[in-house]
């Protein structure tokens, strides 16, 4: 098993897988992100991502 692996991650392989991976992550991405904004509203979403830019000393 490790052997075939080794063999399709070597030369032009390892393009296409790594074309491959990031197609999946960015399918799963988008589609967690359109999940959590038809939970959330538009006004949560805002005061969270504004929790998150703003600096930690605020909160301490």
């Amino acid at each position: 098993m490790p052997d075939r692996l080794s063999t399709f991650v070597k030369g032009t392989d390892l393009r296409s897988f790594v074309l491959f991976s990031t197609g999946v992550m960015t399918s799963l991405f988008m589609k967690l992100l359109k999940y959590t904004l038809d939970r959330v509203s538009f006004f949560d979403w805002l005061k969270m991502s504004e929790l998150f830019l703003t600096p930690r000393r605020k909160f301490l």
